[in-house]
C-alpha cells in the first residue's frame, strides 16, 4: 500500500467533498503536499482527519451539505469514432463536460474565496459557534466585502469568457459540419465522374477483348500449321538420328581406343609423377649431402689447422726437451718431467686428431660417391620426363584434332536441294510472318 493518497481518494475515505478537503488544506487544518499539480496526503494524515475531523464553520458546513457535482471523466464515444456521427457526439460531449468542469471549478473557487475572507472575522462575531442556518452573520468589514465583490466580478468575467469560448467552439463545430457537407458533395461528384470513366473503360476493354479474340484465332491457326511442320521435321530428325547412331558406333569404338591409350598414357604420367617425387626427394637428399659435405670440409679444415698447431707445439716441446737433456738451458729435472708429460699428451691428442681426420676423409669420399649416383639418377629421370612429356603432347594433339574433326562432321548439315526449304530445329522457332 502506498504512503500517499490523492485528493479524491482521501476525500472518499473521509466522506467529504474534494472542495471541502481542499479548503481544509488551504486553511491549514490538514497537511498536504503538491505533486503533479494536485494535492497528495499521507495515510497517517488521513487517519488523523478521520479520527478528529476539523470543526466546520457555517460556510464550510453549507459547502459540506451542498450536493456534489459528478466527476468529469475523459470523453469516450460509444459510436464509431472514425464516422462523422461519432466525431460529432464526441465533440459535443467534450464541450458539455468542459463547461461542467469549468462551472465546478468556478463554484469551488467562489466558496474557497468566501471561506478565506470570512475566516479572520468569524472568531469576533457573536454566536459563531451556533449552527449557520439558525444565526445570521453580519459582516461589517467594508474592505473585505469589496474584495469579495471584486472576486465575484472576476469569477463572473471568467464565466463569461468560458461562455464565449463555448460559443466559439459551437461556431467551429458548425463550420466543420458545413465543410463536411461540402466534402460530401464533392465526393459524390467525384463518384459520378469515376462511374462514367469506369463505363468508358469497360466499353473500351470489351472492344479490345473482341479484337484480341480475333487475333488469337489467327495465331491458333498459325500454330497448328507450325505444329504440323514440327511433326514432319521431328520425323525427319528421327531418321537422321538413327543414321547418326549407326555411324556413331564406329566413332564410339575409335573413342574407346583413344580412351584406352589415354588411360595408358595417364598411368605412365602418374608413374612418372611418382618418379618425379622420388627424384625431388633424392634432390633434397643431394642438397642435404652437399650441405653436409660442406660442413665436413669446414670441419676438416679446422681439424687440419688444429693438427698443424699440435705439430708445432710438439716440435717446440721436443726442442725444449732436447735442450733440457743437454743441460744447455739450465732447467730442473721437474720441469723436464713436465715437458715430457706435455709432449706425450700432445702426441696422444695429435694421434686422436689424425684418426678423426681420416674418418672425415672417408665420410667425404662416401658422400661424394652417393652424390654422383644421385646426380646421375636425377639426370636420367629428367631425360625420361622430357621424352614422356613430348609423347603426351603429340598424343593429346592427335586426340584433339580427331575430336574436332568428328565434331565438325556431326555439326555440318547436309546442303539443301534446289528449291527446297531449309528444315531443322531453326524452323520450329523461326519468326512468324
Amino acid at each position: 500500500m502506498s504512503d500517499f493518497l490523492s485528493l479524491e481518494e482521501s476525500a472518499e475515505q473521509l466522506g467529504v467533498s474534494d472542495g471541502q478537503l481542499r479548503s481544509w488544506i488551504k486553511r491549514g487544518l490538514a497537511s498536504a503536499a503538491r505533486r503533479g499539480g494536485d494535492y497528495t496526503l499521507r495515510t497517517s494524515e488521513v487517519e488523523r482527519l478521520r479520527k478528529d475531523p476539523p470543526t466546520t464553520t457555517g460556510d464550510s458546513q453549507e459547502e459540506a451539505g451542498a450536493p456534489q457535482r459528478p466527476r468529469v471523466l475523459p470523453p469516450r464515444s460509444d459510436k464509431n469514432p472514425d464516422s462523422f456521427a461519432g466525431e460529432r457526439d464526441r465533440r459535443r460531449r467534450m464541450g458539455r463536460r468542459a463547461s461542467d468542469f469549468t462551472l465546478e471549478i468556478l463554484h469551488q473557487e467562489i466558496r474557497s474565496a468566501i471561506s478565506a475572507a470570512l475566516e479572520p472575522i468569524l472568531p469576533r462575531l457573536p454566536g459563531a459557534e451556533l449552527p449557520p442556518p439558525v444565526t445570521v452573520v453580519e459582516v461589517n468589514n467594508d474592505y473585505e466585502i469589496e474584495a469579495l465583490e471584486g472576486r465575484i466580478l472576476e469569477l463572473e468575467a471568467q464565466n463569461r469568457h468560458q461562455e464565449l469560448a463555448r460559443e466559439e467552439f459551437r461556431q467551429r463545430l458548425e463550420d466543420s459540419e458545413r465543410q463536411r457537407h461540402e466534402l460530401d458533395a464533392s465526393q459524390r461528384q467525384q463518384i459520378v465522374e469515376l462511374e462514367k470513366r469506369l463505363e468508358e473503360a469497360v466499353q473500351s476493354n470489351r472492344n479490345g477483348s473482341d479484337q484480341a479474340v480475333e487475333r488469337l484465332t489467327k495465331e491458333v491457326t498459325l500454330e497448328r500449321q507450325l505444329r504440323q511442320e514440327a511433326l514432319d521435321n521431328a520425323e525427319r530428325l528421327r531418321s537422321e538420328i538413327e543414321e547418326l547412331q549407326s555411324s556413331g558406333l564406329a566413332v564410339d569404338a575409335e573413342r574407346a581406343r583413344w580412351g584406352l591409350e589415354t588411360r595408358t598414357l595417364q598411368a605412365e604420367i602418374d608413374r612418372l609423377t611418382i618418379m618425379q617425387g622420388s627424384s625431388d626427394q633424392q634432390k633434397r637428399e643431394l642438397e642435404q649431402s652437399q650441405q653436409k659435405l660442406g660442413d665436413s670440409d669446414r670441419d676438416l679444415r679446422e681439424k687440419d689447422e688444429e693438427l698443424r698447431r699440435l705439430r708445432e707445439q710438439i716440435t717446440s716441446l721436443t726442442y725444449k726437451l732436447q735442450m733440457a737433456g743437454t743441460g744447455a738451458t739450465g732447467t730442473s729435472p721437474e720441469e723436464s718431467r713436465r715437458l715430457v708429460e706435455r709432449l706425450a699428451e700432445a702426441q696422444a691428442e695429435m694421434a686422436e686428431k689424425n684418426e678423426l681426420v681420416n674418418q672425415t676423409y672417408a665420410e667425404i669420399g662416401e658422400l661424394r660417391s652417393k652424390l654422383d649416383a644421385v646426380q646421375r639418377s636425377h639426370y636420367e629421370l629428367q631425360q625420361r620426363h622430357e621424352r614422356l612429356k613430348d609423347e603426351w603432347g603429340q598424343l593429346a594433339a592427335q586426340v584433339a584434332a580427331k575430336q574436332m574433326s568428328e565434331h565438325q562432321q556431326q555439326q555440318a548439315p547436309p546442303p539443301p536441294g534446289p528449291g527446297e526449304r531449309p528444315k531443322g530445329w531453326g524452323s520450329l522457332f523461326g519468326r512468324r510472318d
